[in-house]
């Protein structure tokens, strides 16, 4: 029974029993206590370097003429978010996008050309906020506790974040291996994989370069276009040379397959920038290059003329909806793997604007495009074309007249 207590000098708190007179006794709950404690402060102490980081890199935007933190895309220009902290929000994997416009290598670049003394500041405050994007991103595939002893740089990171779904894969290779090493050397050899996979998926001729580099300018500008439309455009490639070139390299540029013509021929794939809406500038083009790979025109049942286009993307309906605006039509639809123009109007249209793009459905185009609009000749080298073989002699014997001159009185000047 204890019959005194004692005082000891430099015990306050319940925590100062924990650090101070608990860690004499040898008990594995009181030192889950003790690391749980020291995990908390490094945490706490991280937090506030962020946090003044934030406000100090804030106040050199205000005070400085550095050209580009104090943009109107920064969230944090002086007039847009006085007072900006971090107010105990964690700092995501895009936070300088976020609040900047600009990723961090960016803005140490436009820091770097300024030359000045806040810019010099601004990038040794910068350091723990860089840590802690890094470590966001890391986070998300594994724990951030890695982040010290990962030696990953910040183009390891700044690759990884730009392409963090192509990259996942390798990337959880590589972190998995790193954690089943027993020595440095299995370490080291871990990581130079990883290396070699990315220094490989950026070794690109300048060359190569500069062909990526105006097929992503002309989508940024044109919207939607495939390889033989960026070719016709001109970017120097052929087009199966440049789809093989965007399927390898065309990420680096931020250039993604936005949808697909056919199902076999990489020649059918449409190509845009990474962005959240559909764009397509050209429709004609659009229209003609979908139906020269294997569009087909029909007629349901009730004679009402179709335009069928084979395209499948996540991104149909808003394709669709795209074209109803250019056209002005409302008949269109996204339907399976297919684009589908229906009616009189909605084929007119398309075909009206497809018409200069075609070559090989050029003839199928002129006829549908006299028959809507009334040719007696034309409607009937359609309803032809669109029959079986045994009902195709009859309508002829019935018209008293061969194919060859249904065909030149509707297609003549063809």
């Amino acid at each position: 029974m204890l019959k005194e207590i004692k005082y000891q000098f430099g015990v306050e708190t319940f925590e100062d029993v924990l650090l101070k007179i608990l860690p004499k006794i040898d008990d594995p709950v009181v030192e889950q206590k003790e690391r749980e404690l020291e995990n908390a402060k490094e945490q706490q102490k991280q937090k506030e370097q962020q946090q003044q980081a934030e406000k100090d890199l804030k106040r050199i935007a205000e005070e400085g003429d550095i050209q580009g933190l104090d943009s109107p895309e920064s969230t944090l220009a002086p007039d847009t978010q006085p007072g900006a902290s971090l107010d105990g929000r964690d700092i995501t994997r895009s936070w300088f996008v976020e609040n900047f416009g600009m990723s961090s290598d960016e803005i140490i670049d436009v820091l770097k050309k300024s030359q000045s003394d806040l810019g010099n500041e601004a990038l040794t405050l910068m350091a723990p906020l860089i840590a802690a994007e890094h470590k966001a991103i890391l986070k998300h595939f594994s724990s951030e506790a890695l982040y010290d002893e990962l030696p990953l740089n910040d183009s390891d990171y700044s690759i990884l974040n730009k392409r963090i779904e192509r990259l996942s894969l390798p990337f959880r290779r590589f972190l998995k291996s790193w954690r089943e090493s027993q020595t440095d050397e299995e370490r080291e050899d871990a990581y130079s994989l990883w290396s070699q996979m990315v220094n490989k998926s950026e070794r690109i001729s300048s060359r190569e370069s500069a062909i990526l580099a105006e097929a992503s300018q002309l989508l940024m500008k044109n919207g939607l276009m495939d390889a033989k439309g960026l070719i016709e455009s001109g970017v120097p490639s052929t087009a199966p040379k440049l789809a093989n070139l965007i399927k390898s390299h065309g990420w680096l540029f931020d250039i993604e397959v936005a949808g697909k013509g056919t199902k076999s021929n990489q020649r059918g794939l449409f190509y845009d920038m990474n962005r959240g809406s559909a764009i397509i500038k050209n429709s004609g083009r659009f229209i003609g290059s979908l139906w020269e790979a294997d569009g087909r025109l029909e007629v349901d049942s009730r004679g009402v003329p179709r335009l069928v286009l084979p395209f499948s993307s996540v991104n149909a309906t808003n394709y669709v909806e795209t074209l109803k605006g250019v056209m002005s039509v409302s008949a269109v639809k996204a339907e399976g793997s297919s684009i589908v123009f229906m009616g009189d109007r909605a084929v007119l249209k398309a075909c009206e604007m497809a018409h200069d793009f075609l070559k090989e459905k050029r003839a199928a185009s002129t006829v549908i495009q006299k028959a809507i609009k009334g040719d007696e000749r034309a409607i009937q080298l359609f309803a032809y074309q669109n029959s079986v073989p045994a009902k195709q002699v009859s309508l002829l014997k019935k018209w008293k007249m061969t194919q060859e001159d249904l065909i030149n009185e509707v297609l003549g000047d063809e």
